[in-house]
């Protein structure tokens, strides 16, 4: 498959990628070979590019943004997902002081899609981690402290990673962290007796099986069009030039599935490798080894969530000795989705904290409580949880110690050392709007820890 190269130089150069839709005319120049029942059909491409380098295993598609001199903030995405998993995450963490990236796994969105090996490692922890390691080391950022952020299946991803880097990693956030999912399907159970056959899986597909999910109408493209075809090895029929007279659109959910199955050709074979090879059931000694660090950890769940559900909380709290659980109510698996303002701002308070602090000492001051409720500013302090004591701490009361309070609507007085600033009107965040309500409104002068208000819910009766 062809590859963009980028320098590290370019690639730090500014605070924000520019991210695209990639083109039916760049994939196919790619090297993506597209059958032509597929772009009668008006497929298009379903993930977004960012920048792109060559890996070992393959193309890297990647994001970063924010200041090259922030602190840096490492994300793992989850099972079948992309690195625009933590769009969001990237727009308000790069405005307040750290540089976010973000990146496609192998077996994922534009990243490239390694044969999967019986005898290897490959889409294990380790392989996964080395990839990580690949794209640090592309960026130039090779032994620089940094935090990480790891969601459903990105969590054991971002453990195997402390765990390969301890002296690297400051924070971690995990969100919906998968590990200690409770039963372990028979199917799946089954997978690891027939992995030989892995590889096989894209010869299973046929089209005849979605016929149902397609309409192609009799408008559609002609061989005698001007169509070019050519025969390959991998997929009969494809176009070679882009078809640009079809006018229907797929469901985005069956574009998605159709791209993976037919284009993608390894996509199948790399999803059922990652359920056979990654420690979606089994990660508690892992989670044992990371946690017994000490490293300063915030875990969020959702309260309905039945696919890792908030029963394993107990025992991540007690696996990682210096931790806070967070359970947010009326949400799932999906919570970084479904509350994206509630746990983005939760994350930009939290890595706000001093780096090695007991981080029980600040759980009254993160936006909200263990159990998903919103704290007003006035409610804030410093201090250990109502839960545990400590003789040597004493509560502080945020408006004895702040400085004077910065608005959204006003300018601050004086421009702060710190790299946490106030978040204006203006911010353009994609997804969710309301995301425009949060804001840092000072710090606590001795220890200099960011307050975030998210103004949405201080000026709620609720």
């Amino acid at each position: 498959m062809g590859d963009l190269i980028e320098s590290p130089k370019n690639s730090s150069s500014s605070s924000y990628e520019e991210e695209t839709e990639p083109s039916i005319e760049w994939c196919l120049e790619n090297g993506y070979k597209i059958p032509k029942w597929l772009l009668k059909c008006n497929i298009k491409c379903p993930y977004v590019k960012g920048n792109i380098f060559e890996g070992k295993h393959g193309p890297i598609n990647y994001s970063v943004v924010g200041d090259p001199s922030a602190n840096l903030v490492l994300t793992f995405h989850g099972y079948n997902a992309t690195h625009t998993t933590f769009s969001i995450y990237q727009s308000v963490l790069s405005k307040n002081g750290f540089r976010v990236i973000a990146f496609d796994l192998y077996g994922h969105g534009l990243s490239g899609h390694p044969k999967y090996r019986v005898f290897g490692d490959t889409f294990s922890p380790k392989y996964y981690v080395e990839q990580a390691d690949e794209v640090i080391n592309h960026l130039g950022y090779a032994g620089r402290p940094l935090s990480l952020i790891g969601m459903s299946m990105g969590a054991c991803l971002a453990a195997a990673y402390c765990e390969k880097h301890p002296d690297l990693v400051e924070k971690m956030v995990l969100i919906s962290p998968a590990g200690l999912i409770p039963k372990k399907p028979k199917r799946v159970v089954f997978l690891r007796y027939i992995q030989c056959c892995i590889p096989c899986m894209p010869c299973c597909v046929s089209k005849c099986c979605f016929s149902k999910c397609i309409s192609t109408p009799k408008s559609t493209l002609q061989d005698e069009s001007g169509i070019e075809f050519c025969e390959t090895k991998e997929t009969d029929n494809c176009i070679s030039v882009e078809a640009s007279d079809v006018k229907t659109e797929l469901n985005p959910m069956v574009n998605r599935m159709l791209w993976s199955l037919f284009v993608t050709r390894n996509a199948i074979a790399s999803l059922m490798g990652i359920v056979n090879r990654m420690p979606l059931w089994t990660s508690s000694e892992l989670y044992r080894k990371v946690g017994s660090l000490g490293k300063s950890t915030l875990i969020i769940f959702g309260n309905s969530d039945t696919l890792t559900p908030p029963e394993c909380a107990d025992e991540l709290s007690r696996l990682f000795t210096n931790s806070h659980t967070i359970i947010f109510p009326d949400s799932d698996h999906l919570v970084s989705f479904k509350k994206p303002l509630e746990v983005v701002s939760s994350c930009l308070a939290f890595l706000g904290i001093p780096t090695q602090e007991k981080i029980l000492h600040y759980t009254r001051w993160l936006p909200f409580d263990s159990k998903g409720k919103y704290i007003l500013k006035c409610d804030r302090e410093l201090g250990e949880s109502e839960d545990v004591e400590d003789a040597n701490v004493t509560p502080v009361k945020q408006e004895e110690t702040f400085k004077t309070m910065v608005t959204l609507d006003e300018k601050p007085k004086t421009v702060s050392k710190r790299p946490f600033k106030i978040f204006s009107n203006a911010l353009d965040l994609p997804h969710d709007d309301s995301l425009t309500n949060l804001a840092i409104s000072g710090e606590y002068a001795k220890r200099k820890v960011p307050l975030v208000v998210v103004k949405q819910f201080e000026d709620s009766d609720l």
